[in-house]
């Protein structure tokens, strides 16, 4: 799989549902291991509840600093903090709501960012670059 917008996000991009700006955004870091309820990227998912919380290893606070130009989202970097479990092979960055089942997805990355990673027990640093996605 490569990084992808979700299509539901495209789709309240362009109707003004989401502001990257303003929104409380947060980012999962996800198993895509097999064999233990890995998350499987697709296109239509539109909430975070679509991730099976054991595919889960942790989720960030809200980004900071975040801004925006030429349609590329940008914020500092992220640490997940202590992190256990089988491989996190993917990021997930969804709008924060305390109903998982109205956290809706904006992104899926599985490349560029230092994925796969093999959690063991301590801190796992991420590191945009020069920006986290491009509408």
């Amino acid at each position: 799989m490569a990084n992808s917008l979700y299509d539901p996000a495209r789709q309240k991009y362009l109707t003004g549902e989401f502001n990257w700006l303003t929104d409380d955004i947060r980012v999962a870091l996800v198993s895509t291991d097999a064999g233990d309820n890995p998350y499987t990227f697709s296109a239509s998912h539109e909430f975070l509840d679509s991730v099976h919380t054991n595919a889960i290893r942790s989720q960030s606070g809200t980004l900071e600093n975040k801004a925006v130009g030429d349609g590329k989202a940008q914020a500092d970097n992220i640490t997940f903090t202590a992190v256990d479990g089988a491989e996190a092979g993917a990021l997930v960055i969804y709008v924060h709501n305390a109903d998982p089942a109205a956290a809706a997805l904006i992104a899926y990355l599985d490349t560029g960012v230092g994925l796969p990673v093999l959690p063991n027990g301590g801190d796992i640093y991420i590191t945009w670059g020069d920006y986290i996605f491009q509408i």
